[in-house]
């Protein structure tokens, strides 16, 4: 779990990717 944080706070390509399916399934909830 710390990993996945400090990936997540430094790794700006997993953020964006996080973001985007956090998007994507708010999306497809949404519906």
């Amino acid at each position: 779990m710390i990993y996945t944080l400090n990936a997540y706070r430094t790794n700006p390509l997993i953020k964006n990717k996080i973001q985007h399916l956090l998007h994507y399934s708010f999306n497809t909830n949404k519906k």
